[in-house]
């Protein structure tokens, strides 16, 4: 009987014993849990918000549906994940519920998870619109399909927590009874130990991080090499456009006028095609009458004729040698006592014949030169005139062109935008999840790492043990700080708010 109440004095003075230790251990993690509930109740209301703003707001795009699917990924975790690591926060030396254990683990493990896979693919998405512009992209239906399987590869991942995760004893050090104290806590099960599974487990995890990190980074990279080089591409551009004049000179060559740039005062060459038309009918009217006066001045006292088209020395050579038959006719008929008037009338009636055929002849050459002289004045003002037309019809494809390429660079502008916006929240992933998994993996490596830990020791380890929470919240703050379309939508979905208040 004596034996029975010691007993029970003894195991009412080590419950009571455990439960001051959890008390006071409760105690020195309020922060902790102050903390959690202030991430929990951001992060719900922050990522209820960029869902309704991005569903509501937003064209259909990849990146609405990545962003939509993290954010109710974080909310979930919000939601679940964190009430119930709260709630084992509280029972650190005194913890009976394997099932909850196991369930808050399995929980923890799968936001993340599905977190890290979603984000890993937006890398992937991203470095193919910036950098494989022209290459297959990934469309919305496969981008909620990667979502998909991004959720479901989670689930798979997380499913050891179930296994590895439990009720873990251990002995509490303390002075004031002699025997030892068996506290309880929410860690790896004692069905563990000395399992190898726990150890692949961190391994699993650890290896997944460090692949995604080293991929996520090289994309980011690639990435922010080929936004620089756009940048330096597009600067030189606008210095180029810069430098050209917009001038209306006009190249002469070979007698064809070539238009420049085309300004407002483009009707101007209208104008020198009219008066040079006009110069070219006066030059060949001035031609026209010198030849009729060259002509009327080419019959002679004596008859002769002397001719004066445009082929002088030829005809003047015909009628040198004419002119020597005529005399050696003459001779020929003096000595034989001929009488020659009729022959010399005739011949020089057939001379005049023959010198207003030629007179005629040299008219319709000068008429004919004219005629083609207009014609190529005329072919050339209407190659001109074309000319004009094709310009102000590039023009206005000048203006077409420049508004596509302006709608283009507000495109890339925007890409380049969303791209470091997801680098943002990939790079805030990374940094809250890194403390974590450098604790658990010391923590694997060292064993006694925690017993050697005083109380405030082993309250900011427990602290930074759940930093990966951060992650559920801050991602509403990235698109508030980087996103002005997103500020803008909450502001007008705040003010809808309250003007109906």
């Amino acid at each position: 009987m004596e034996k029975s109440d010691n007993d029970t004095i003894r195991l009412m003075s080590s419950f009571g014993l455990l439960n001051d230790m959890n008390a006071a251990e409760s105690q020195r993690l309020i922060p902790t849990a102050i903390f959690l509930s202030i991430i929990a109740v951001l992060g719900i209301l922050g990522n209820a918000l960029v869902i309704h703003i991005y569903r509501t707001r937003y064209k259909l795009s990849n990146a609405k549906i990545f962003i939509v699917s993290v954010s109710a990924v974080d909310m979930f975790s919000c939601c679940i994940a964190i009430p119930f690591e709260i709630i084992l926060l509280m029972d650190q030396f005194t913890f009976e519920h394997a099932w909850m254990c196991k369930s808050s683990r399995f929980f923890n493990t799968l936001g993340t998870c599905s977190s890290s896979f979603i984000l890993f693919f937006v890398a992937v998405d991203r470095f193919r619109k910036v950098c494989r512009p022209f290459q297959r992209q990934i469309t919305p239906r496969f981008a909620t399909i990667l979502c998909i399987i991004s959720v479901a590869m989670g689930v798979v991942v997380a499913l050891p927590a179930f296994w590895v995760y439990g009720k873990k004893t251990f002995e509490v050090k303390q002075d004031t009874i002699d025997e030892a104290v068996i506290g309880s806590e929410c860690s790896t099960a004692d069905a563990m130990k000395g399992s190898i599974f726990p150890l692949i487990t961190t391994a699993m995890f650890s290896i997944l991080f460090v692949t995604g990190i080293v991929t996520m980074s090289v994309l980011y990279c690639l990435i922010g090499c080929k936004i620089k080089k756009q940048s330096k591409k597009m600067r030189q551009m606008m210095v180029r456009s810069m430098s050209i004049p917009m001038t209306s000179s006009i190249c002469v060559e070979n007698g064809v006028n070539i238009p420049g740039e085309i300004d407002p005062g483009r009707h101007k060459h209208e104008d020198v095609i009219s008066r040079k038309n006009n110069d070219t009918k006066k030059q060949n009217e001035r031609k026209k009458r010198k030849s009729e006066k060259s002509t009327n001045e080419s019959w002679t006292r004596d008859g002769e004729v002397s001719y004066t088209s445009y082929e002088k020395e030829e005809h003047a050579e015909v009628n040198g040698w004419k002119t020597k038959q005529t005399d050696k006719q003459t001779k020929v008929s003096d000595d034989k006592d001929v009488t020659t008037k009729d022959t010399n009338y005739n011949y020089e009636q057939s001379e005049r014949v023959k010198a207003i055929e030629s007179t005629g002849t040299s008219e319709r050459v000068n008429e004919n030169k004219g005629t083609g002289t207009l014609k190529r004045q005329l072919s050339n003002a209407g190659s001109q005139i074309v000319h004009v037309l094709r310009r102000i019809t590039s023009h206005t494809s000048d203006e077409k062109l420049d508004s596509a390429r302006k709608s283009q660079c507000l495109k890339e502008a925007r890409a380049r935008k969303t791209a470091f916006i997801m680098f943002l929240i990939s790079l805030a992933f990374i940094l809250s999840y890194l403390p974590h998994l450098i604790l658990m993996a010391t923590r694997v490596v060292k064993s006694e790492f925690i017993e050697q830990l005083g109380d405030a020791g082993r309250a900011t380890y427990k602290f930074f043990l759940r930093s990966y929470f951060l992650n559920c919240a801050i991602n509403p703050v990235i698109y508030g700080l980087c996103d002005a379309r997103f500020r803008l939508y909450c502001n007008e979905f705040f003010s809808r708010c309250f003007s109906r208040e």
